[in-house]
């Protein structure tokens, strides 16, 4: 949070001192192909999707969430960002200096779980390990300026989650 602070506030002291436009993009938590699946340093949409495929091939009948599974998280699939990313360059004059982009909507721990257990076809059940934190109770940015610059997400959760676990079965189960 420090690091956003910090270039934050010198983007906008550039462009006061240098007249350069520059403006801050702030996004929720993304995922999507070419994620980090790595057992060591994958966030938790990729974590998870690799965890339930584990389970499902393996035939384990309990895949472990990291703390209570109830905090809530806002994640927004990459190929929103970018079709994001295409509309503000197209709209950059009114694009405001500061804006949080995100879905609106967000999630507990436990509903990702079953989505992606949804998609990867994954029908056993969930235990929680108290000993790992669950984190914040809720992280969902506000995307009220957004909704005035006139953008909209288009992937549905699920469509997402398909999409990045088709690449991963293509990348990693060769």
């Amino acid at each position: 949070a420090i690091a956003k602070i910090i270039g934050l506030k010198l983007t906008e002291l550039i462009s006061k001192e240098k007249k350069v436009n520059y403006k801050t993009i702030i996004p929720c938590n993304l995922y999507g192909p070419f994620d980090s699946f790595n057992e060591l340093d994958a966030h938790m949409m990729p974590a998870a999707i690799r965890k339930i495929h584990n389970a499902k091939i393996s035939k384990k009948n309990k895949v472990v969430i990291w703390g209570n599974g109830k905090v809530k998280r806002e994640f927004m699939y990459i190929k929103d960002f970018t079709n994001f990313v295409k509309y503000a360059i197209d709209n950059f004059d009114l694009l405001p200096n500061i804006l949080n982009v995100g879905t609106g909507k967000d999630y507990t721990i436990n509903e990702y779980y079953k989505a992606i257990s949804k998609v990867v076809g994954y029908e056993g059940s969930f235990e929680y390990d108290s000993k790992k934190p669950s984190g914040m109770e809720r992280k969902l940015v506000d995307i009220s300026n957004l909704n005035q610059f006139g953008w909209k997400s288009l992937y549905s959760l699920e469509r997402g989650i398909n999409e990045t676990y088709q690449f991963y079965l293509e990348q990693y189960e060769k």
